[in-house]
């Protein structure tokens, strides 16, 4: 591999890395915030905490 094919995948691979993880903190946000709106229900904060954490993967997952 030259140093031109190194470079290219490096910056392809950062790059992709990089819009996964804005794209899974956008869903996590949004999920947050739609499970927000069962707090009022009863629902405790730590719930919808661990909720967003367990989803967080299948999020990943999924983008």
């Amino acid at each position: 591999m030259t140093k031109l094919d190194t470079y290219i995948a490096r910056t392809v691979t950062s790059t992709i890395v990089i819009a996964s993880a804005g794209l899974v903190f956008l869903f996590v946000i949004f999920t947050f915030l739609d499970q927000m709106d069962d707090f009022r229900e009863g629902y405790d904060l730590i719930d919808i905490m661990r909720y967003v954490g367990y989803s967080a993967p299948r999020i990943f997952y999924e983008t």
